[in-house]
């Protein structure tokens, strides 16, 4: 495998948020080659994050770069959980379209539907209002503790179930609050 200087605009936002994204693909396991030329090309553009290369199945490349956080003196790494905030929301949508045209999903049906222990101050609220930043449900982020991916479903079921009632902030559909 070759690359040539350039073919991996790294220092774009959309190089890095690929890198990134990349990176927080978990179970890959593998040792990276020393010094590869994609590995001389990313620590000679001065690139800081993670990259992950599958090729047809096979880890080419696992490896961080450069400092996650600066100030820390806390050096990226493939096992690094990054702060990424919203850039999730994106690729979640497009789940969410995709299950729609699969017909598995409906932007018109309520989301009490798909939570286990759903408040019914909810019920009225639908997927398209989740999409739309409309639902009216409140910022819960602070009462959640931070967990990994795979626990994300049980802390929030956990957080519904000791509060069996949650008011919307607005009526589903009548105010845009991103969140």
């Amino acid at each position: 495998m070759s690359f040539r200087a350039g073919a991996f605009p790294m220092k774009s936002r959309l190089g890095q948020c690929v890198a990134l994204l990349a990176a927080a693909t978990a179970g890959c396991t593998a040792t990276s080659r020393a010094e590869s030329p994609l590995e001389q090309y990313l620590v000679g553009s001065g690139f800081s994050g993670a990259a992950l290369i599958v090729v047809s199945g096979s880890v080419e490349l696992r490896a961080g770069f450069g400092l996650a956080d600066a100030a820390g003196g806390v050096a990226n790494a493939p096992d690094l959980i990054y702060p990424i905030g919203s850039l999730t929301k994106p690729v979640t949508a497009s789940a969410i379209l995709h299950a729609v045209s699969a017909g598995h999903l409906e932007l018109e049906e309520s989301i009490c539907r798909h939570i286990q222990t759903c408040p019914p101050e909810w019920a009225p609220v639908e997927v398209r209002h989740l999409l739309e930043h409309t639902s009216g449900i409140p910022d819960l982020f602070g009462a959640l503790p931070e967990a990994p991916l795979l626990q994300t479903t049980a802390e929030v079921d956990r957080l519904l179930s000791e509060r069996p009632s949650i008011p919307l902030g607005a009526a589903p559909g009548a105010e845009y609050v991103y969140s």
